[in-house]
C-alpha cells in the first residue's frame, strides 16, 4: 500500500498512509477479510497518473474501484494478474484505445464491469463472453460507434442481468437474440441513433425491471405481449413509437414509471393504468392519445 502511495506521488489525501499509523486494515478507502486487504476504493481522488502495474501484489484483491479520476492511457493489463478481483470501477477516467481483444484474461471471477464515462472507443471484444461470473456490464458514454448486433454477441452473454450502453453512438436495430438474454434484468440503450422495431423478445425477459429505451429512432408499435411482469421502470419517449399503448400494461403491477411521451402513440389510454398499484409517474405528453379516467393517486404527475 505504501508503494502505491509512492507510485501516486504522496497525495495529500493519502497522507494518513503511514507506516507509524494505526492498522492499514482501518483506514477509509481499505476493507479487509483476516488482516488481508480485499477492496481498495481510490474513487474520486483526483488521481492523473496511470494505474500502479504491481497493484495486484493486493493478492486477494476482490473490488477495486478508481472510478472518476484522471488517470491516462490505455487499459491498464496490469489487472489481468488480479486473479481474484470480481468488482472492476474504472469509469469516469481519461482512459483511451480500444477495450483490448484478450479482456477475458481479467479474472475469471468477475461480477462487475463498469467502463462508462471514458475514451475507450471501436467494438466490445468477443472475448468479454467468456468472462462467465460477469452480471453487470456498463459501457454508457464509450465511443463504440456501431450497431449492437457488432458491437457484442447478445446471445453469449445471457448471464448478464445489468447492461448499461446509453450514449454510445450505437445505430442499426436492436438484434432480436436480446431475448436470449435471460437473465437481464436492467437495460439502459438510451441517448443512442437506434431504429427500427422493439424485439418482441425483449418484454419476455422475465427478470426484468428497468428499461430504458428514450432518445432513440425506433419505430413501429411496441410489442403487445409482456412476461416481464416485474417490470418497474420503462422509459421509451423521443422515438417514433406509433399505435397504440397495449393493454397489457395495465397489468404490471410493480410499475412506478412509464414515460411514452414524443411519439406518435395513439388511442386511449387504457382504463386499467388506473388500478396499477405502484405507478407514481405516467408521461404520455405530444402523443395523440386520450384519456377517459385520471387516477387519483397520479393527478399530480400525469402529463398527457
Amino acid at each position: 500500500l505504501l508503494n502505491i502511495k509512492q507510485y501516486l506521488q504522496d497525495p495529500p489525501f493519502l497522507s494518513h498512509w503511514t507506516s507509524t499509523s494505526s492498522s492499514h486494515c482501518s483506514w477509509p478507502e481499505i476493507l479487509c477479510t483476516t488482516n488481508s486487504v480485499t477492496s481498495l476504493n481510490l474513487s474520486q481522488s483526483n488521481i492523473n497518473r496511470t494505474i500502479p502495474p504491481f497493484i495486484c501484489g493486493l493478492t486477494n484483491l476482490t473490488h477495486l474501484d478508481f472510478s472518476f479520476n484522471f488517470i491516462p492511457g490505455g487499459f491498464p493489463t496490469p489487472l489481468y494478474n488480479c486473479s481474484k478481483l470480481e468488482y472492476l470501477d474504472l469509469s469516469g477516467n481519461n482512459f483511451d484505445g480500444k477495450v483490448p481483444l484478450d479482456i477475458d484474461q481479467l479474472s475469471a471471477n468477475l461480477q462487475y464491469l463498469n467502463l462508462g464515462s471514458t475514451n475507450f472507443h471501436g467494438d466490445v471484444p468477443s472475448s468479454i463472453a467468456k468472462l462467465k461470473q460477469l452480471r453487470q456490464l456498463k459501457l454508457q458514454y464509450c465511443l463504440l460507434n456501431g450497431s449492437v448486433a457488432v458491437t457484442l454477441e447478445l446471445d453469449q452473454v445471457q448471464q448478464l442481468k445489468v447492461f448499461y450502453l446509453y450514449g454510445t453512438n450505437l445505430v442499426g436495430e436492436i438484434p432480436e437474440n436480446i431475448g436470449d438474454m435471460v437473465a437481464l434484468e436492467m437495460l439502459d440503450m438510451s441517448n443512442n441513433s437506434l431504429a427500427g422495431g422493439i424485439p418482441s423478445g425483449l418484454f419476455l425477459l422475465k427478470n426484468l425491471t428497468s428499461v430504458r429505451l428514450y432518445e432513440n429512432s425506433l419505430s413501429g408499435e411496441i410489442p403487445s405481449v409482456i412476461e416481464a411482469l416485474n417490470l418497474a421502470n420503462l422509459d421509451l419517449a423521443r422515438n417514433n413509437l406509433t399505435g397504440k399503448i397495449p393493454d397489457v400494461f395495465g397489468k404490471l403491477q410493480q410499475l412506478s414509471w412509464l414515460s411514452l411521451s414524443l411519439n406518435g402513440l395513439s388511442g386511449v389510454i387504457p382504463e386499467s393504468f388506473g388500478n396499477l398499484p405502484a405507478l407514481k409517474d405516467f408521461r404520455v405528453f405530444f402523443n395523440n392519445l386520450s384519456a377517459t379516467f385520471i387516477a387519483p393517486t397520479l393527478i399530480m404527475f400525469i402529463q398527457v
